[in-house]
């Protein structure tokens, strides 16, 4: 110190030594030349010079060298310009470096003990090294209460010998910067972040805070300095678009991003299914994405370019591409509506938009995509087959107004446009007949191939233009059925074509009966009326037709066929059905019992033609309710009617037994007009059935059934099976058998069954053969026994009718019978019987050669074979057989050989 005294420097000489022998006390003498009375200023070191000197005089390993140099310099640098002002100084920065390398080396005491040397008054001794040393102690509560002091003192009015607040501020945010880093745990990280956040120290601890509990609750595998865009791109890498957006929002980033990407990630997961390739299924998307996008706020001009470059992306289906185009120019207009004056889309580029959208909305109910020219649409003109293409939706829609707009635009003249408003016209009365435009006739005359034309009403011209229009036809085709609406009903055009009531015309064409079916038809068709209102109205006249008697030309008299006709303008005639039960059960026991069994007729029939079997078992049961209160009325005709009517007969038995047991069977056995042939067919067989089944023995009603009903076939096999079961008595009555066989074949031959009536005939033959040979059993044989009886049967005449009875009347049947007759009992005649009976070749006599040689008899048989074989008229066939069995004798010495031989070469 003494020798410092002496030199030009003496601050400069005792910070040196201070360094050079590590003597701390010579750098607090040096700090006391500095404001000293009588000390050369431009000596003297400040206090920050002389705190970093004081803590490099002492044995440090914690301090880079590069810094230690730097600061140690001043001294040589101080020595160099003794005597000027402007000589260097220990920087702050550099301070405030080594600072932050001491606290963290955990140097606090050292560093306490230089602030209470040289700025005892210093917020980092008095309060952030206090907040420090709790905090690595784990002292969070106390280290939270000394940060917030320090950080009010901090941005409070402050008077520093070293440095200033801001000064302070660094050497506290860099070690914290540093602190956090080196911190071993996320827990004691996240307890350091929230001191800060929680005390408002602001950016960066406020943004790693929330990047640190953000990772911690996603168990993100990113550090909590990585900046905050990366952080957006792995949550919405990992699909977290909420967090992505709420991460964004809180760290001020653009949450337009999140949401574009999360559309992105949605389409291209829907890219990936099935149903990607369905336009419908994707225009489904579009509209969420829309949603999506409306949801989270997304800036309209992002909005606009997304939908816009779909739009691109997309045209094979116009519905979709008209969809995306439509989203997009949304969004723009909502963009230059919030811009004003600055807005990015120029008027062209938008009124380009909506020209595009108008022509494809036109037409996107064609199935053939428009594909539009890629420059703007209202520089240039358009191909005349294009225009008719974008117009011809709106023709058929009848959008002659904005089909007109757009001709217009592009200076386009439509025929078809032309011939639509002349119908127009016409129908509405503006236009006669007499006053068509001569351009109109014109292509009336080019498009029928007529040089002119006869147009003597308006519908022959509204009619003649619907079949030459060739864009647009659907809407002729309603103008024309408006039209013919508003002649049948005698009402104003204008009237039905506004289509205010459309069921009220309905109703009013349904009683017109049935001859404007089609019309009515094709009039719901347009109005795409409801089904089920169609359904009320029809079921409501139809009642009221059954209750009057008839109302406007609706009959309940009409026939099945004529009433299925009425109810084809129903889509489900069993909504018709429905309603005639409700209003049926509404009227209750008041209805007269002819008009409810009308209702029920009517109702089963609706039930049948939708094949809705739960209606009309509904049906037959409350018809089978009302059946003893139709026998207590006598009203046996009504039972009658419910069954022809209703024509389920095997669920309707129950009326055929009220019939049976009030004897009023026999009505059913009248003529019935209201009754088809088929209709009729069915109602005897039900009959028949029924008598069959119920009541078999009661052969008067059988009989009388079957001649009402002319049913010839089945009254003769009633016979029959009367005749069969008598074959059985053990006292059998040959003549009643017999006349019943007979009576049978009549009746068979009435119905054209000869079959049967011969078999019939057979029977009673045989009947008659039985009778005379009682010794000989006839009847009830099987084949083989019949085979042996007509084997047996001496009189050709007899084996005949047995042949006949049991279906054996074949040639192939007769060989053995006419072997065991003519040539083992050598019955000539019956040969010559058969002969003369049945057309016989020269097969037979070869099929009976060849049982004659399977004979073991033969050898007694021969001359009876021969005495067969000389029946042969054929000379050829019988010389043949002959010497193939060498009977000599029967070989003719006159045969002519070479004919034979010329015979057999052909053979």
């Amino acid at each position: 110190f003494l020798d410092a005294q002496g030199e030009d420097a003496p601050a400069l000489a005792l910070l040196t030594s201070a360094v050079a022998h590590k003597r701390p006390l010579l750098a607090v003498l040096a700090a006391s030349y500095y404001g000293a009375q009588g000390s050369p200023k431009r000596d003297a070191f400040s206090p920050a010079d002389c705190v970093a000197l004081w803590l490099l005089s002492h044995p440090l390993k914690a301090v880079p060298q590069p810094l230690a140099r730097r600061i140690t310099a001043v001294l040589v640098d101080g020595a160099a310009q003794v005597g000027r002002l402007d000589r260097s100084r220990v920087a702050l920065e550099d301070l405030q470096q080594l600072l932050i390398e001491l606290i963290l080396a955990k140097k606090l005491l050292l560093v306490r003990r230089a602030f209470l040397l040289f700025d005892p008054d210093n917020l980092l001794r008095k309060l952030y090294l206090p907040f420090h040393q709790a905090f690595i102690q784990a002292r969070y509560h106390d280290a939270q209460k000394h940060f917030s002091e320090f950080y009010v003192a901090l941005n409070s009015p402050l008077e520093c010998t070293v440095g200033d607040s801001e000064w302070i501020r660094g050497v506290a945010l860099g070690v914290a910067t540093r602190l956090l880093k080196a911190l071993p745990t996320d827990f004691e990280r996240g307890k350091l972040l929230q001191i800060f956040v929680q005390c408002n120290v602001g950016e960066p601890f406020s943004q790693q805070y929330s990047t640190f509990r953000l990772v911690q609750r996603l168990q993100l595998n990113v550090e909590i300095s990585t900046p905050p865009d990366s952080i957006v791109t792995v949550l919405l890498d990992k699909g977290l678009f909420d967090e992505a957006r709420d991460y964004s929002q809180h760290n001020n980033l653009d949450s337009d991003r999140v949401t574009i990407r999360e559309v992105v990630m949605l389409m291209e997961q829907y890219q990936r299914g099935p149903i990607w390739a369905d336009a419908a299924e994707r225009m489904k998307f579009w509209k969420q994405a829309h949603e999506i996008v409306e949801q989270h706020g997304c800036a309209p001009m992002v909005a606009g370019d997304l939908f816009y470059d779909l739009a691109t992306d997309y045209q094979s289906c116009t519905v979709e591409h008209v969809q995306l185009l439509s989203l997009a120019l949304r969004w723009f207009e909502a963009h230059n509506a919030s811009c004003g004056a600055d807005a990015v889309q120029p008027g062209e580029f938008m009124r380009d938009l909506e020209l595009r959208i108008m022509i494809l909305s036109s037409s996107a109910a064609d199935t053939r995509h428009v594909q539009l020219p890629r420059a703007p649409l209202s520089r240039g003109g358009m191909d005349p087959e294009l225009m008719e293409r974008i117009i011809e939706p709106l023709l058929n829609a009848g959008k002659l107004e904005k089909a007109q707009t757009i001709c217009d635009q592009f200076a386009h003249r439509s025929e078809d446009l032309l011939l639509l408003r002349t119908a127009l016209h016409l129908a509405s009365g503006d236009l006669s007949v007499h006053q068509l435009d001569r351009d109109v006739l014109a292509v009336m005359q080019l498009r029928c191939g007529r040089p002119e034309l006869h147009l003597s009403t308006t519908h022959d011209a509204i009619q003649l233009i619907t079949r030459v229009c060739q864009r647009g036809r659907a809407y002729c085709k309603s103008i024309l059925v408006m039209y013919s609406v508003s002649l049948v009903l005698g009402i104003p055009f204008k009237t039905v074509s506004e289509r205010q009531d459309p069921l009220k015309v309905v109703k009013s064409l349904l009683l017109r009966g049935l001859k404007h079916i089609q019309l009515l038809e094709d009039y719901m068709e347009l109005c795409e009326c409801d089904g089920k209102a169609v359904a009320r109205a029809v079921g409501e006249i139809y009642f009221r037709a059954i209750v009057k008697d008839g109302v406007g030309e609706v009959s309940p008299k009409w026939l099945n066929q004529e009433f299925a006709e009425f109810m084809s303008v129903v889509k489900e005639p069993r909504d018709v059905g429905t309603h005639l039960m409700t209003q049926l059960s509404s009227a209750g026991p008041s209805l007269p019992l002819a008009h409810q069994a009308e209702v029920l007729i009517r109702a089963h029939h609706c039930f049948v033609l939708s094949c809705s079997i739960d209606g009309a078992e509904h049906v037959i049961k409350v018809t089978r309710r009302r059946v003893q209160s139709i026998v207590k009325a006598g009203e046996f005709k009504i039972l009658v009617r419910l069954l022809t009517g209703i024509q389920s007969y095997h669920q309707l038995q129950f009326l055929f037994d009220a019939l049976v047991d009030n004897d009023a069977f026999e009505l059913l056995l009248r003529k019935n007009d209201r009754l088809k042939e088929d209709e009729r067919v069915e109602l005897r067989l039900a009959l028949h059935r029924y008598l069959s089944s119920h009541h078999p023995e009661d052969s008067k009603k059988l009989h009388v059934l079957f001649l009402s009903f002319k049913m010839w076939r089945e009254w003769a096999e009633t016979l029959t099976e009367q005749a069969e079961s008598q074959l059985d008595s053990p006292s059998l009555d040959f003549k009643s058998t017999i006349n019943l066989y007979l009576d049978a074949s009549d009746y068979f031959l009435k119905d054209r069954c000869f079959k049967m009536a011969i078999k019939c005939l057979a029977m009673a033959s045989l009947l008659q053969v039985q009778f005379h040979v009682p010794d000989q059993r006839l009847l009830k044989l099987s084949q083989d026994q019949a085979r042996r009886a007509m084997m047996l049967s001496v009189l050709l005449e007899h084996a005949r009718i047995i042949a006949s009875a049991y279906d054996l009347d074949y040639t192939e049947e007769w060989l053995s019978p006419l072997y065991h007759q003519a040539v083992v009992r050598g019955n000539t005649s019956y040969a010559e019987e058969y002969i003369r009976t049945y057309p016989v070749t020269p097969a037979l006599w070869v099929d009976m050669t060849a049982k004659f040689r399977a004979d073991p008899q033969k050898q007694s048989n021969t001359h009876a074979f021969k005495q067969f074989l000389a029946l042969l008229d054929n000379v050829f066939v019988r010389y043949r057989l002959a010497s193939d069995l060498g009977f000599r004798d029967m070989m003719s010495p006159d045969m002519p050989m070479e004919l034979y031989d010329e015979w057999r070469a052909k053979e």
